[in-house]
């Protein structure tokens, strides 16, 4: 999460333990125990006092598959100069902010922090037409998950442009200063996927709304190097949304640096909420040069599908002389390497398949496997079977980086342009890197 306080991108984080929130004199005294030549200069949020981070913890991943991974990240970023974290009480089924609450907590008690010095934000969406009531449940389940008395920022989540109009803003933020009141939430503000489509109307709907609530602090948007319309798209009389933001005093949270909407990107103000994202990440990828890539794929796959044919259960299984027929769910996530390769035509996107393969794929069979292995005779298919489909999986996951890696290599020179020949540091980046460290130079 990247935030935007007064002038550029920022990002942002939050932290733990029962006490208050973030506090002026909490956040400046963060920043003296870091030494100032290995940040970015932290900014300062006037409205609430707060000194804040130019680089924060996004955590919509967090608490899903190696989670001890992700305490360590948290923990590092905390370490590092990071005071901000961003979060949501949807983000992997509530596990991202139980894991925050866990880690914050921890280092609080060890006396690395202490709660006063980390801005910890989080949010919910708000459904067609306002009810207002899911606000209020949002709080208090953030609250619940990270065992906290108070949010530093409750943003409102807003899915498209057709959500807002001043009476829902109005509406809303009237609950919201009732929860600032009850001293369950510091601030808050609105957040959306994509601002662009709101037209027009955005930046008057802040400027109409922003003095009437003297807690609204903050909006969030996207910002990578295609999806930049928030700073760079002008509306009347003349202004981006962060140029309005940055007139109102509010603080800006950016997101996805990394992640890419490509159809938002291309067509802002035509996408429909219903389409599907097509998701680019700016990463470098392998190319597998010198690998024998189809040769190694074709081969990966027919070891799998040979195992799935003959796998024990799709014959009875002899048990003293009867057969036996297990039930077809013990079946289920033992077809992969027919379905996989029924749809190579389909499956071409290369984020798209890791996607696939770490939500649906792995749950599946593994699920599958732990409920073969209770019968000790299954077990050397479940070894062979197991392998054999980790190797086609990786195989085909070469095969799809070999075609993307030439595009991603092409992106990464390009972007690398934007610094002088004399800067090798700069341009021997990483195009991760570089596409962070553009959004946050001057």
């Amino acid at each position: 999460v990247l935030t935007n306080a007064f002038r550029g991108p920022i990002w942002a984080r939050y932290i733990s333990s029962k006490a208050s929130g973030a506090t002026s004199n909490g956040t400046e005294a963060f920043f003296a125990r870091i030494s100032s030549a290995n940040i970015h200069p932290p900014r300062r949020a006037s409205k609430a006092g707060w000194t804040v981070s130019r680089i924060g913890f996004g955590a919509q991943r967090v608490g899903f598959g190696v989670v001890e991974t992700h305490r360590h990240a948290l923990k590092l970023s905390l370490r590092s100069g990071c005071n901000i974290i961003d979060t949501s009480g949807s983000y992997e089924q509530g596990h991202s902010e139980r894991v925050i609450g866990e880690v914050v907590k921890e280092m609080v008690e060890d006396g690395e922090l202490s709660r006063e010095q980390v801005i910890i934000v989080s949010k919910c969406m708000v459904p067609q037409g306002g009810k207002y009531a899911s606000i209020s449940d949002g709080i208090s389940s953030s609250l619940t998950h990270m065992n906290l008395s108070c949010l530093d920022i409750f943003l409102m989540n807003f899915e498209d442009g057709e959500s807002i109009s001043l009476d829902i803003l109005r509406s809303s933020f009237a609950v919201l200063e009732d929860e600032v009141a009850s001293g369950r939430i510091q601030y808050y503000g609105i957040a959306a996927d994509s601002f662009a489509t709101f037209g027009p109307n955005i930046t008057q709907l802040l400027s109409s709304i922003a003095n009437e609530f003297p807690h609204f602090l903050a909006v969030q948007y996207p910002l990578n190097i295609f999806e930049h319309h928030s700073i760079t798209q002008r509306t009347p009389p003349n202004y981006t949304l962060s140029d309005t933001a940055r007139r109102l005093n509010l603080l800006q949270l950016s997101t996805r640096p990394l992640n890419v909407n490509v159809s938002k990107a291309l067509h802002p103000e035509s996408v429909s909420r219903h389409a599907s994202p097509q998701l680019v990440r700016l990463a470098c990828v392998p190319s597998h040069e010198g690998k024998d890539l189809p040769h190694q794929l074709r081969d990966a796959f027919n070891a799998t599908i040979h195992l799935e044919k003959t796998c024990p259960l799709r014959a009875p299984v002899q048990d003293d002389g009867a057969p036996r027929h297990l039930p077809p769910s013990d079946l289920s996530g033992l077809s992969w390497g027919h379905i996989v390769a029924n749809n190579t035509d389909r499956l071409t996107d290369l984020w798209a398949w890791k996607h696939i393969v770490e939500r649906q794929i792995i749950p599946s069979y593994e699920t599958a496997l732990s409920r073969l292995a209770r019968d000790e005779r299954l077990l050397p298919w479940i070894v062979q079977y197991r392998l054999a489909l980790n190797q086609m999986l990786t195989q085909y996951t070469y095969a799809l980086e070999s075609n993307a890696a030439s595009d991603y290599a092409l992106l990464d020179v390009t972007l690398g342009r934007a610094w002088s020949d004399d800067d090798v540091g700069v341009r021997s980046l990483s195009l991760s890197q570089k596409a962070v460290k553009i959004l946050l130079d001057p």
